[in-house]
Protein backbone atom coordinates (compact mmCIF):
# COMPACT_ATOMS: atom_id res chain seq x y z
CA UNK A 1 0.00 0.00 0.00
CA UNK A 2 3.09 2.32 0.60
CA UNK A 3 3.99 2.25 -3.12
CA UNK A 4 0.63 3.29 -4.09
CA UNK A 5 0.23 6.71 -2.44
CA UNK A 6 3.99 6.83 -3.32
CA UNK A 7 3.20 6.67 -6.98
CA UNK A 8 -0.08 8.83 -6.86
CA UNK A 9 2.19 11.42 -5.03
CA UNK A 10 4.69 11.16 -8.28
CA UNK A 11 2.12 11.16 -10.39
CA UNK A 12 -0.05 14.22 -8.89
CA UNK A 13 3.47 16.30 -8.97
CA UNK A 14 4.05 15.21 -12.51
CA UNK A 15 0.60 16.24 -13.73
CA UNK A 16 0.70 20.01 -11.90
CA UNK A 17 3.92 20.44 -13.59
CA UNK A 18 2.44 19.63 -16.48
CA UNK A 19 -0.60 22.11 -16.58
CA UNK A 20 2.20 24.20 -14.98
CA UNK A 21 4.16 24.64 -18.39
CA UNK A 22 0.76 24.29 -20.40
CA UNK A 23 -0.47 27.57 -18.63
CA UNK A 24 3.12 29.37 -18.74
CA UNK A 25 3.00 28.45 -22.30
CA UNK A 26 -0.60 30.06 -22.75
CA UNK A 27 0.36 32.97 -20.88
CA UNK A 28 3.71 33.62 -22.84
CA UNK A 29 1.37 32.95 -26.60
CA UNK A 30 -0.94 35.66 -24.76
CA UNK A 31 1.28 37.95 -24.50
CA UNK A 32 3.39 37.81 -27.27
CA UNK A 33 0.21 38.12 -29.54
CA UNK A 34 -0.32 41.22 -26.88
CA UNK A 35 3.10 42.82 -28.04
CA UNK A 36 2.30 42.43 -31.60
CA UNK A 37 -0.51 44.95 -31.60
CA UNK A 38 -0.51 48.47 -32.29
CA UNK A 39 -0.68 51.36 -30.06
CA UNK A 40 -3.53 53.01 -30.19
CA UNK A 41 -2.19 56.52 -29.66
CA UNK A 42 0.55 58.38 -31.99
CA UNK A 43 3.25 60.22 -30.60
CA UNK A 44 3.46 64.03 -31.14
CA UNK A 45 5.93 65.33 -30.34
CA UNK A 46 8.50 66.18 -26.90
CA UNK A 47 7.87 69.80 -25.06
CA UNK A 48 10.39 71.28 -22.39
CA UNK A 49 8.41 73.38 -19.75
CA UNK A 50 9.35 74.76 -16.66
CA UNK A 51 8.07 73.66 -13.61
CA UNK A 52 8.25 74.73 -9.87
CA UNK A 53 8.96 72.75 -6.82
CA UNK A 54 5.72 72.93 -4.52
CA UNK A 55 6.40 70.44 -2.25
CA UNK A 56 8.46 67.78 -0.98
CA UNK A 57 6.99 64.86 1.62
CA UNK A 58 10.04 62.35 2.94
CA UNK A 59 9.30 58.36 3.37
CA UNK A 60 11.78 56.72 5.70
CA UNK A 61 11.37 53.09 5.67
CA UNK A 62 13.38 50.32 7.09
CA UNK A 63 14.39 47.69 5.53
CA UNK A 64 15.07 43.94 6.65
CA UNK A 65 18.99 44.25 7.06
CA UNK A 66 18.11 47.47 9.83
CA UNK A 67 19.30 50.15 7.26
CA UNK A 68 16.69 53.06 6.13
CA UNK A 69 15.21 53.64 2.64
CA UNK A 70 14.49 57.50 1.60
CA UNK A 71 11.94 58.38 -0.95
CA UNK A 72 11.33 61.78 -1.53
CA UNK A 73 7.77 62.76 -2.86
CA UNK A 74 8.21 66.25 -5.13
CA UNK A 75 4.86 68.02 -6.14
CA UNK A 76 5.80 70.19 -8.54
CA UNK A 77 3.49 72.94 -10.85
CA UNK A 78 3.47 73.63 -14.31
CA UNK A 79 3.31 77.19 -15.98
CA UNK A 80 -0.31 76.70 -17.06
CA UNK A 81 -1.41 75.55 -13.35
CA UNK A 82 -1.01 71.93 -13.47
CA UNK A 83 0.31 69.78 -10.86
CA UNK A 84 2.32 67.02 -11.14
CA UNK A 85 4.08 64.22 -8.68
CA UNK A 86 7.39 62.86 -8.86
CA UNK A 87 8.83 59.82 -6.50
CA UNK A 88 12.99 60.52 -6.28
CA UNK A 89 15.16 58.35 -4.52
CA UNK A 90 17.82 61.26 -4.18
CA UNK A 91 17.43 64.55 -2.61
CA UNK A 92 15.02 66.45 -4.69
CA UNK A 93 15.72 70.35 -5.30
CA UNK A 94 14.70 72.93 -2.56
CA UNK A 95 11.19 74.42 -2.69
CA UNK A 96 10.25 77.10 -5.12
CA UNK A 97 13.13 76.11 -7.48
CA UNK A 98 12.38 76.54 -11.35
CA UNK A 99 13.32 72.61 -13.07
CA UNK A 100 12.82 71.48 -16.39
CA UNK A 101 10.06 68.53 -16.88
CA UNK A 102 9.56 66.91 -20.20
CA UNK A 103 6.00 66.62 -21.72
CA UNK A 104 5.56 63.85 -24.24
CA UNK A 105 2.21 64.63 -26.16
CA UNK A 106 0.30 62.54 -28.23
CA UNK A 107 -2.49 62.66 -30.32
CA UNK A 108 -5.19 61.78 -28.32
CA UNK A 109 -4.81 64.57 -25.87
CA UNK A 110 -2.81 62.87 -22.90
CA UNK A 111 0.76 63.91 -21.41
CA UNK A 112 2.98 62.00 -20.32
CA UNK A 113 5.65 63.84 -17.85
CA UNK A 114 8.92 63.01 -16.82
CA UNK A 115 12.17 64.07 -16.59
CA UNK A 116 15.33 63.95 -17.39
CA UNK A 117 18.04 63.40 -13.87
CA UNK A 118 21.12 64.58 -15.18
CA UNK A 119 19.38 67.73 -16.32
CA UNK A 120 18.09 68.37 -12.64
CA UNK A 121 22.00 67.15 -11.62
CA UNK A 122 23.75 69.75 -13.86
CA UNK A 123 21.63 72.43 -11.94
CA UNK A 124 23.32 72.38 -8.62
CA UNK A 125 20.35 73.17 -7.00
CA UNK A 126 20.22 71.39 -3.53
Amino acid sequence: MGRFGDNWATAHRNWRAIFAAIGLSIVLIWSLALKKQEDARIFLRTDKKIATVQDIKKIETDDRFGSKNITYFVHLTLPEGKKIRFMLLQSPPKVGTQLPVLVDIFDDGKNYYHYNQMDWQLLNIH
